[in-house]
């Protein structure tokens, strides 16, 4: 029995065509061999429309600048005066096999604005981006986050590179390579209400400022009740700075014996004795900035020994200082 004829392909048929002929009626002459359809054929619309732009698949540039080696680690510090504050760290990483790592971890510095340093080991990569968030920081002022990278075996402190730089809020959430690095002095602080302690009677007031802290003296009222004992008590206010007076703020008038008068000292009001005697304004320095070690007091020429000052009550800008 004779072997079935192999088919002859489009090409093969064409070049047949150009040596034989066409018969009429335009069926191909092939001697009686079959022709294999040709890939269009099919009855299958090809749709595909050439590309106009092309792309490199080999020696391709990095996609981040922010190259890590083996040796490379993050240093995160962070300060903080919230009780309990919890701070987030999110990253993508870019490993050398292609793969993206998500990185996520949680920091929970202590709330004495102490600098707390954490490291992170992401080995050898390209750092894509990284972020800090939170839920329980409201305020610019109160946590502050700083970046950097570091090498072991480089001596204590040598910063490599910084990466972030700022305060971390539920709406302010600092990162790379967005946002730019910013001291934890600029921009606006935090807005502290606060009440000191009730001194003893025939005492004065002192309010220092706590440890790596920087305050921006805004406005403070306290009530003095004098005794009975006659005697003008002219209540005033000392700045001291860096271990020294830097000037006394005195009240526009006297105040006598039996008397109860609220004393204010505020950023942007003029010396003024109400009618009355209920109250003495004294205007403040403008933006009179106090840190850590310096304070406010606040007393009486003439106070006697049961003249009794209340708690006082004042307003403050705070900014961690580092």
């Amino acid at each position: 029995m004779a072997e079935p004829l192999a088919p002859l392909t489009p090409d093969e048929a064409a070049l047949l065509e150009k040596i034989v002929g066409q018969a009429a009626g335009g069926q191909l002459l092939t001697a009686g061999l079959p022709v294999a359809a040709a890939a269009g054929d099919a009855g299958v619309v090809d749709a595909t429309i050439p590309p106009e732009v092309s792309f490199l698949t080999t020696r391709i540039p990095p996609p981040s600048p922010l190259y890590l080696t083996r040796e490379d680690l993050l240093q995160i510090e962070l300060y903080n005066s919230v009780t309990s504050a919890v701070i987030s760290l999110g990253a993508r990483f870019l490993r050398p096999d292609g793969v993206i790592v998500p990185v996520v971890q949680d920091f929970r510095p202590t709330n004495d604005r102490a600098r707390n340093v954490f490291t992170l080991k992401l080995g050898e990569g390209y750092l894509l981006g990284l972020h800090f968030g939170t839920g329980t920081v409201t305020q610019p002022g109160q946590a502050y986050a700083l970046v950097t990278i570091i090498r072991a075996g480089f001596p204590l402190g040598t910063n490599l590179q910084t990466i972030v730089a700022g305060y971390v809020t539920t709406t302010q959430r600092p990162g790379w390579p967005i946002t730019p690095p910013r001291d934890p002095r600029d921009g606006p602080g935090r807005l502290l209400f606060q009440q000191g302690t009730n001194p003893a009677p025939g005492t004065g007031v002192l309010v220092g400022v706590p440890t790596n802290a920087r305050w921006e003296l805004i406005m403070v009222n306290i009530s003095l009740t004098t005794s009975a004992t006659a005697a003008n008590r002219l209540v005033n206010m000392q700045l001291q700075i860096a271990g020294g007076p830097v000037g006394e703020i005195s009240e526009p008038a006297f105040q006598t014996a039996t008397q109860t008068i609220s004393h204010v000292w505020a950023q942007g009001i003029p010396a003024v004795a109400v009618a009355g005697g209920i109250r003495f304004n004294t205007g403040l320095p403008a933006r009179p900035v106090l840190r850590a070690g310096d304070f406010f007091q606040i007393s009486a020429d003439n106070l006697q020994a049961g003249d009794d000052f209340t708690a006082p009550f004042f307003v403050v800008q705070e900014w961690i200082d580092q």
